[in-house]
C-alpha cells in the first residue's frame, strides 16, 4: 500500500492474554503470528488489549525501535491484563502520558466499576509527530464483556475524562469495546462527539462483518448460525472512534490468518490518517 507522506498508520489489536503452554491457543503457539502480523502491516502506532506482562515483553524485543507504555488492569502497573500503545520512537516525541481507571472512582486503579466482572482502565499518550509538530492523542482502552451498566458508564467516562484530558486537540480511542454499533455504549461515544472511522464515508474501507470470532473460524465444522443473537460474538465489537481535525484516509479490519489459523480471538482494525486537513486524497492508490 502507497501511503502518503505524514500519514499515520494506527493499528488497534486485542491479541488474547497468555492462556498457559499446555492450552491450544496459548501465546507461544500464536506469537510469531502476532509479530509477522504488525511486521507486514507497520503501524505507526499499534495499540494492544489483554497482553500479560510476559507478552509485553517478547513484543518490545521483537519492535526494538517503539517506544511503548503498559499498564496492569489489576494494579495499574503490572498486575493482570494490560492496555498497552507502541510507537515509533523516531516519529513520534512524547509529551504526555496517563491512566485512569474505568469506574466510578477513576483516579483509583485496579477497582472494578459498576456491575463490570473485572478491573478496566484506559491508557492515554499525547504524542508529538516529528515530520509535522501536529499534536494528538491516541487512547487505547478494553471495556468490560459482562456489565451492561459498566459498558455504558465507562463511555460516558471515557468521553468525558478525555475532553478534559485532550482541550481540543486530535484524539483517537481505541480498542476493543465488546459493544457493537448498535449498542448503547458505542451511541453513547458518538452522542460524545466521536467519529467511528468506520463510517468516514470518503475514505477507503475494508471492513469485514465481525471482528470477534472467538476462533469459531478456526473450526470449519463450527455453526456460525448459533451465534446470531449473540451481542458479541461474530459482531464487530473493536471500534477506532475520532474527534478533532482529523482526515480518516484509510480504515479497515485485518482478516489476516495463517492456512486458517487466526493469531487471536478478535481480528485487528488499522486506520491511516492526518492529523490536519489534507489538500489532495485522489492519488492515494496511485
Amino acid at each position: 500500500m502507497n501511503i502518503q507522506p505524514h500519514a499515520i498508520r494506527l493499528l488497534t489489536f486485542n491479541i488474547l492474554y497468555d492462556y498457559g503452554e499446555g492450552e491450544p491457543y496459548s501465546w507461544q503457539s500464536r506469537r510469531e503470528n502476532v509479530f509477522a502480523l504488525l511486521r507486514f502491516h507497520a503501524p505507526d502506532i499499534f495499540c494492544l488489549q489483554e497482553p500479560l506482562q510476559n507478552q509485553v515483553d517478547d513484543l518490545a524485543k521483537q519492535f526494538p525501535t517503539y517506544t511503548h507504555l503498559t499498564a496492569g488492569c489489576g494494579d495499574g502497573e503490572n498486575a493482570g491484563q494490560h492496555m498497552t500503545i507502541f510507537f515509533h520512537a523516531s516519529t513520534f516525541t512524547l509529551l504526555e502520558h496517563g491512566k485512569f481507571s474505568l469506574s466510578e472512582t477513576p483516579e483509583k486503579l485496579g477497582v472494578v466499576g459498576w456491575d463490570a466482572k473485572n478491573p478496566r482502565l484506559a491508557l492515554w499518550v499525547k504524542l508529538k509527530q516529528n515530520s509535522t509538530n501536529e499534536i494528538f492523542y491516541v487512547v487505547n482502552t478494553h471495556l468490560d464483556h459482562k456489565g451492561e451498566t459498566a459498558r455504558q458508564e465507562s463511555a460516558k467516562l471515557l468521553c468525558k475524562e478525555l475532553d478534559k484530558i485532550t482541550n481540543g486537540k486530535p484524539c483517537f480511542i481505541c480498542g476493543d469495546f465488546n459493544a457493537s454499533n448498535t449498542s448503547n455504549a458505542y451511541k453513547i461515544m458518538i452522542s460524545g462527539g466521536f467519529t467511528d472511522c468506520a463510517a468516514v464515508g470518503d475514505a477507503i474501507q475494508y471492513n469485514q462483518p465481525y471482528s470477534y470470532h472467538k476462533f469459531l473460524l478456526n473450526t470449519p465444522d463450527a455453526n456460525l448460525d448459533e451465534h446470531k443473537n449473540d451481542l458479541r460474538v461474530l459482531k464487530v465489537i473493536d471500534h477506532i472512534f475520532y474527534k478533532g481535525t482529523v482526515q480518516v484516509l484509510r480504515h479497515g479490519v485485518l482478516a489476516d490468518n495463517f492456512v486458517g489459523e487466526y493469531p487471536s480471538d478478535h481480528m485487528p482494525k488499522l486506520c491511516d490518517f492526518f492529523t490536519y486537513p489534507c489538500r489532495h486524497t485522489s492519488n492515494i492508490l496511485k
